[in-house]
């Protein structure tokens, strides 16, 4: 079997995606890879409601970001993995491209599945 050494998990945080992740750090301690646990948030609007509300005069942008790395930071202690790389995008277009263009940038060689979303 192909000796991998760059493993990316993309995650929505849903169940799924923890045990898809869960396989990840798996693959990645089996193979001494590295593993990257990326998350790209959908089109922000800035203007629109949230629960979470951004403290005043903060970008709502950058305070959305700076909560999902701390999603990713529990996610990766859960999995017992804090050294994975943990990456989190705002794109221009869809999550699906920016995936996809993030795996393009990195010497990945091994890809959770993407869906045709």
């Amino acid at each position: 079997m192909k000796g991998y050494q760059n493993i990316f998990c993309a995650t929505d945080f849903s169940i799924h995606c923890r045990a898809a992740a869960g396989c990840a750090v798996e693959m990645a301690w089996q193979y001494g890879a590295e593993l990257t646990l990326p998350h790209v948030l959908g089109y922000f609007q800035g203007d629109r409601s949230s629960v979470a509300i951004a403290p005043e005069g903060a970008d709502p942008a950058a305070c959305r970001k700076q909560q999902e790395y701390a999603s990713l930071s529990g996610l990766a202690r859960h999995l017992g993995n804090d050294e994975a790389g943990q990456e989190v995008r705002v794109p221009a277009r869809s999550a699906r491209h920016e995936v996809v263009r993030f795996t393009e940038e990195q010497a990945i060689d091994l890809k959770s599945p993407i869906g045709d979303q």
